[in-house]
Parts: C-alpha cells; sequence; structure tokens
C-alpha cells in the first residue's frame, strides 16, 4: 500500500452520520462521571492523479471513486469542578477513551474496492473555562486530547449556552477535532472544523 490523502479528492466532505450521546452521573458535590458515545462519516467523490494500492487493492490514476472515513468513539471521563461561582466556572478532569475507525474507497466501475480499519486506546486530560452572563446564559471554552510521541487527539470546543427553562440546556458550537494516530496498517490523521446544537436535559 502507499500513502495518500482523501483531501485530494473532490473535498465535498459529506458529514452523513455525526451526533453524540452522553449521560453524566453525579459522584460528589463537585465531581462527575460522564459517559459519551460518538460515531461520525464523511464521504467524499473524485479521482486521484497518482496510482493508490489500499487495503489490497489496486486503483489507477484517474478511476473515479467513492470514499468513506468513519469512526465510532467512546469514553468515559471524570469531571471535577474546580470553580464555581456568580461569573466563572472552570472544571478539570481526566478519562479513558476507545476508537474504531475505517476508511474505505471503491471504483464507481465495481472493478474494485477495499476497507482498511484500526482501533485505539487511549487516555485524556481534559478542561473547561465558563463565564457566566446570567442564571440562564453562558460562553464555554474547553478542550479535550492527549499528545504522546508523534500520535495525537484535540478536541477543542467553544458554546453559548442558554437555559430557556429549568433542567433544559441549548447550546449552540464549534468544535475543532485533530486526530493523529498511526498503526502497523494505516497512517490515520484527521482534521474537522464541525458547527453543532446540542440539548442537555438534567434530572
Amino acid at each position: 500500500d502507499n500513502s495518500f490523502a482523501l483531501s485530494d479528492l473532490n473535498g465535498f466532505n459529506d458529514p452523513t452520520t455525526t451526533a453524540v450521546v452522553g449521560v453524566g452521573i453525579p459522584v460528589s458535590s463537585k465531581g462527575l462521571v460522564r459517559v459519551a458515545y460518538g460515531p461520525f462519516e464523511a464521504r467524499d467523490e473524485g479521482s486521484f492523479s497518482y496510482d493508490v494500492n489500499f487495503g489490497g487493492a489496486s486503483f489507477p490514476a484517474g478511476t473515479e471513486l467513492d470514499s468513506s472515513w468513519r469512526y465510532f468513539d467512546l469514553n468515559a471521563f471524570y469531571q471535577h469542578t474546580l470553580l464555581d461561582n456568580r461569573h466563572w466556572g472552570l472544571q478539570g478532569g481526566a478519562g479513558l477513551g476507545a476508537m474504531y475507525s475505517y476508511a474505505t474507497l471503491a471504483a464507481k466501475d465495481g472493478s474494485a474496492d477495499a476497507l482498511v480499519d484500526d482501533e485505539v486506546f487511549y487516555p485524556y486530560l481534559g478542561l473547561d473555562l465558563e463565564r457566566k452572563f446570567s442564571p440562564k446564559t453562558a460562553l464555554v471554552a474547553g478542550g479535550e486530547g492527549f499528545a504522546l510521541a508523534d500520535d495525537w487527539i484535540l478536541d477543542l470546543t467553544a458554546e453559548f449556552i442558554w437555559r430557556p427553562i429549568r433542567a433544559w440546556d441549548l447550546a449552540l458550537g464549534y468544535k475543532y477535532f485533530s486526530r493523529k494516530i498511526d498503526t502497523d496498517t494505516f497512517y490515520n490523521k484527521v482534521n474537522y472544523h464541525i458547527p453543532f446544537l446540542s440539548i442537555t436535559r438534567f434530572w
């Protein structure tokens, strides 16, 4: 197999599946355990200007292709409140995650197709800073990730939170996600910019 970049295709990066579901469980007056699951998929089409050998299949230069990159992320995170007053909030913590991902290439004429996958288990740290404007509105900026040698996962988020009624939060935000983890069979480097809307229910 040889190295290639899916970004060399048309660059549609159509996110056909992207969502995160999480549950937070209070374990003390300042501690919370959060479990989250998130799949994400991006698809593209086009052709490469060079020959590609991938997953045991060959795709000559100029072959019209469909591509897909997808990951499934499951993580558990302990979050501790470091500061909580009328205007500011600060939370930090650590967690463990498991991520399964795969990439596919398929010739549009059906002459060849291939899939290569990998799985990674990783520790990570996180920190969130909250600026409270009123009991119902706040701006939150945070980051989670880890770095080890030449591998990393970085997840940065900024969001505006509004609490229209008691026990419900609505948030509109932006996420930058970067992942570079190499395995024996997969050189995997991904960068995404993702606007998002989230809904949170408190009990």
